[in-house]
């Protein structure tokens, strides 16, 4: 995939999707000629739902909510955020397409 922050663009990129050592989801861009590219996710220190994710929007990472709207990981406003530091972490959910970069699905109402 071609993965394109706010300062640049990366060519031959993949997603790598793992889990923090308390279970909440951690996403990786990860370039076939460069390597790691950027960490997308930030573990705060309370657990966050298996269908969202904690973004590091600020920083060398500023930009990434837009990236990841775009791309199509993440859905819509934040659910909430978390208070760190100086800065505000926000919790999206994940979308279909995002869920399936850890082999998820969304739980459906019956």
């Amino acid at each position: 995939m071609t993965f394109k922050t706010k300062y640049t663009t990366y060519e031959n990129c993949e997603w790598v999707a793992r889990q923090y050592g308390n279970g909440n989801l951690a996403l990786q861009v990860v370039s076939e000629e460069e390597g790691p590219i950027c960490v997308c996710t930030v573990n705060p220190g309370e657990r966050v739902a298996e269908t969202r994710i904690a973004i590091k929007d600020y920083s060398e990472n500023e930009g990434m909510v837009d990236t990841l709207l775009e791309m199509g990981i993440i859905q819509g406003k934040p659910v909430y955020s978390i208070p760190s530091g100086w800065v505000q972490i926000p919790v999206y959910e994940l979308t279909d397409k995002g869920l399936a970069l850890w082999g998820l699905e969304r739980l459906s109402a019956k």
